[in-house]
């Protein structure tokens, strides 16, 4: 199998079982976003906790050149 393929596969297996998990407070919902054509891979945070918005970037990983990039917020 294609490197590349294998890669997307994997992330994909290991990200989407975290949309299963309910939050313990509020109106929170985990949401993954898979762009294989520029091959970025999201988990995000919707939703409301209390009168509170909540909008935010759990995991971002890219693949880039063969390889699986971590990206972290600085």
């Amino acid at each position: 199998m294609d490197t590349l393929e294998t890669y997307r596969r994997i992330i994909k297996s290991v990200l989407e079982p975290y949309t299963k998990i309910p939050y313990a407070h509020g109106e929170l919902t985990c949401k993954a976003v898979f762009d294989e054509v520029a091959d970025s891979y999201l988990l995000i945070t919707l939703g409301w906790d209390a009168a509170r918005r909540v909008h935010g970037c759990l995991i971002h990983l890219d693949i880039i050149d063969s390889k699986i990039w971590v990206q972290l917020r600085e």
